[in-house]
């Protein structure tokens, strides 16, 4: 049910990777290593995956990658990813450590928005990137937890957060 190329979802570079949601979503996906980019949306509201694992070949996860699976308790983010797309994990409310490597440089708004049972944050930056001005939103670690329409579900996010490590 894993597809890489052309789609009407995704950008059709080779490397890029799409789900065909009208199949039936595996709890666990192990992602071959010819892929480089996950499209946005390739994941997106498919609330049987439990785990994740993403080779070190990928760089960029995108927009919405894994938007509402409700279910995902567990994404291991291999050293060779560089970006995380805005709204990213959007609503992964099963995932609870989050581990971002140091290879990341930018992490885009929203990444973890809605991700209220959060309990470890370990991220090589706070902002969305290493050498975000300081007097802007993007230096804010709200930034990746803010929906600018449900402050409470931020709230919610903190509260459940033990720990961030940097």
């Amino acid at each position: 049910c894993i597809f890489a190329g052309k789609s009407e979802r995704g950008t059709g570079q080779p490397g890029a990777i799409y789900y065909k949601i009208i199949e039936q979503v595996p709890n666990k996906v192990v992602l071959p290593s010819t892929v480089t980019t996950i499209e946005k949306r390739a994941f997106g509201l498919s609330s049987s995956i439990k785990r994740v694992t993403i080779p070190e070949t990928v760089t960029e996860i995108g927009y919405a990658a894994f938007n509402e699976c409700s279910s995902l308790e567990q994404v291991i983010l291999p050293s060779g990813v560089k970006t995380i797309g805005e709204s990213a994990f959007w609503y992964c409310t099963s995932l609870k450590p989050v581990v971002v490597p140091e290879s990341v440089t930018v992490i885009e708004k929203e990444a973890f928005a809605g991700m209220c049972n959060i309990t470890k944050l370990t991220v090589p930056f706070i902002g969305r990137t290493r050498n975000v001005k300081t007097d802007t939103e993007e230096a804010l670690l709200g930034y990746w937890f803010s929906m600018s329409d449900d402050h409470d579900c931020m709230y919610n996010c903190f509260s459940s957060l033990k720990q961030i490590r940097q």
